[in-house]
């Protein structure tokens, strides 16, 4: 009985460490494809002059969830017309921040983005654009130094916390 609770909490902490080590390689993912999405956007709206909602609709269905569902969240309420482009990024954004694997920073570089859309002419726009993507640049080095530093740290401290953790109670 002794080896299977030992075996149990080695595989929880082992697997706790894993976790964390993919939620590492999911927010640089997740940076990949907001700027994948926000380069598409731009696009849209330069390029064919595609209204902001039916932009974004068509950005939701060219990158992989948890963007694709913001995107998509938005694009339908600005569709709905329940409230302001910045109000609906907002609450998007909301949405976003539950279901995915992005930090505080990363959202507020998003965030800022919203703020600006559907607010300025097409040169100032394409300039947001521009500096929201630097900034989602700069966001997805850190998170890829951070994952290359921390990603096996965290499978070793799981694996190790969980065999500290059998001897102890042994």
């Amino acid at each position: 009985m002794k080896l299977l609770g030992a075996i149990f909490i080695i595989c929880a902490s082992t697997g706790i460490g894993f976790a964390l080590a993919r939620n590492l390689k999911e927010r640089t993912k997740q940076l990949r494809d907001m700027k994948q999405a926000i380069t598409s956007l731009e696009a849209e709206m330069v390029y064919t002059m595609t209204p902001l909602a039916e932009a974004c609709h068509r950005v939701s269905q060219q990158v992989p969830s948890p963007v694709s569902t913001f995107f998509s969240t938005f694009s339908d309420a600005l569709q709905k017309g329940e409230s302001s482009a910045y109000q609906a990024w907002t609450k998007s954004l909301a949405s976003l921040k539950a279901h995915s694997c992005l930090q505080q920073s990363d959202l507020d570089v998003i965030l800022q983005f919203g703020a600006s859309l559907g607010q300025q002419d097409l040169e100032q726009q394409q300039k947001q654009v521009k500096l929201t993507l630097s900034n989602i640049d700069r966001q997805e080095l850190e998170a890829s130094e951070k994952q290359k530093r921390s990603e096996n740290m965290y499978k070793s401290l799981g694996f190790l916390g969980g065999l500290l953790m059998t001897i102890i109670l042994i």
